[in-house]
């Protein structure tokens, strides 16, 4: 949810970001947009091992403001880089796991995966490889824990009986966990490579598995399913995820499903019409792919995805797009092409990724920025930017963090933004995490809380307001408990 506030700060005074949007002119008023920023980890800044940051993965954050990820560091011993898990919340930074640690099963982590995943009550569920021992030979394995201090157990391991009957021969590197302690993975089965495996959506519960999908069931639509992405789960136990069905043939296609409560359902396929569908311009998603960012699914049962469709001002150009499908009805869509109205002048989106929704419907998404639309098929997007985006089927789009806007990271510490991570995160706080990249090779973890007030104002400020914050510098702010 988008937490509403009095506060208004010139976003070039620092300490937050203030944008001013008009809402309806019969209102007299406009929606003041205050961002408060925490740092979770810098590039540069020293662990719990000694040694320093050198890159992140992406984040996943919890509703108590607490982020998971996977951290790159200079190496402890030797001369490779090594990896580890943390968890971190704009003051403490935790270690999980680090590479040479020793793991349950015996050996040691060698290295991990994609994500880190965390549930509101603080457990972090990861991805990792081990070193083999002589009662291990396979070195795959999803591992959870409640935090640090406490035992890490594994969830699942390389070889271990699946639900199908068959052993898990490969594992999905990007787990995903709830509060029941529940984990939600995708695995190929079968130990033998080739035709012998079979991939499949998997929970595995405190007590046993049980299996949401697996190659070669039917679908709702009828056919096989033949492929999947990586998962989502909520805490009530839910799981998304994106697959192929039919097959690779002219019969096969793509679509977004959900489990539970109740049978598997299509949330969206190929041919479906887009939420922005409609007054003439029609459109239809011709993409889904079980690849890239994975669809999110909120504590309602709300869903986020991203794909392509086809193009509203012609049929010749597929438009990448994000939609939000909120449980209360109100989906809609961001996509190439549309005008990003709360930025000064003409600015279009150009290939939005990486959307999650939370429980109140509210839309976080990245997105390169282009100055002119696209018509033709072989038209070339002059990319003039790329930011984080907030939106919602209530409010206009919130321009979060633009590229080349300056950052203060830390007191005394501003750096200029050059990009952010393309998938991001988002709590039903209305609290976004994200990756941040900075002029000069930088980067780090941070978290955006997002607030909105209604002021009034004269007609020809807001345009002005939204000027002045998208060049003005934002801030660092140390949370207070």
């Amino acid at each position: 949810m988008v937490r509403k506030t009095n506060r208004l700060l010139s976003g070039l005074l620092g300490g937050v970001a203030v944008l001013t949007v008009m809402i309806p002119a019969a209102a007299r008023e406009a929606q003041a947009i205050t961002i408060d920023f925490d740092t979770i980890a810098l590039s540069g800044q020293l662990t719990e091992r000694n040694t320093l940051f050198t890159g992140f993965s992406v984040p996943r954050i919890n509703d108590r403001g607490a982020v998971a990820f996977i951290g790159r560091t200079t190496p402890e011993k030797g001369a490779q880089n090594d990896s580890g898990v943390f968890r971190g919340d704009g003051e403490v930074t935790d270690l999980v796991a680090f590479e040479g640690d020793a793991t349950p099963e015996g050996g040691e982590y060698e290295s991990f995966g994609f994500r880190a995943s965390i549930a509101d009550n603080g457990d972090v569920a990861f991805f990792a490889t081990t070193t083999p021992t002589p009662a291990k030979i396979f070195s795959e394995g999803i591992f959870r824990t409640n935090g640090v201090g406490e035992a890490i157990q594994t969830v699942v391991f390389e070889g271990d009986l699946a639900p199908t009957g068959s052993r898990y021969a490969r594992l999905g590197k990007s787990p995903v966990i709830n509060s029941k302690g529940e984990v939600g993975f995708h695995a190929e089965t079968g130990l033998f490579i080739g035709a012998d495996r079979t991939e499949g959506i998997f929970v595995q519960g405190n007590a046993a598995a049980s299996l949401v999908a697996v190659e070669g069931e039917i679908a709702p639509d009828g056919k096989e399913f033949s492929g999947f992405s990586q998962p989502d789960l909520n805490e009530g136990g839910a799981v998304v995820f994106t697959a192929r069905t039919g097959g690779d043939g002219n019969d096969g296609t793509e679509g977004v499903f959900r489990s539970g409560p109740g049978p598997l359902e299509t949330v969206a396929q190929i041919g479906d019409a887009t939420p922005d569908s409609g007054n003439g311009q029609d459109s239809e998603f011709n993409r889904l792919p079980a690849s890239g960012a994975p669809p999110r699914i909120s504590d309602t049962g709300g869903v986020a995805f991203g794909g392509t469709a086809t193009g509203k001002r012609n049929g010749f150009r597929s438009d990448a797009i994000v939609s939000g499908l909120p449980e209360d009805g109100k989906a809609f869509s961001v996509r190439t092409n549309d005008r990003i109205e709360t930025l000064p002048g003409f600015q279009y989106f150009f290939q939005p990724t990486g959307a999650v929704m939370n429980d109140s419907g509210d839309l976080a998404f990245s997105s390169r920025i282009m100055s002119d639309t696209l018509f033709g098929l072989n038209d070339a997007p002059d990319i003039i930017g790329e930011g984080l985006f907030l939106a919602s089927a209530d409010f206009p789009v919130i321009p979060v963090l633009l590229a080349q806007q300056l950052l203060e990271v830390a007191p005394g510490d501003v750096r200029r933004v050059s990009g952010v991570g393309k998938d991001v995160d988002l709590s039903d706080t209305g609290v976004i995490a994200f990756q941040a990249f900075f002029e000069g090779g930088s980067s780090g973890l941070f978290t955006a809380s997002v607030s909105v007030s209604q002021v009034p104002v004269p007609a020809a400020l807001p345009l002005l307001a939204a000027a002045l914050g998208a060049i003005g510098v934002v801030g660092y702010r140390r949370r207070r408990r």
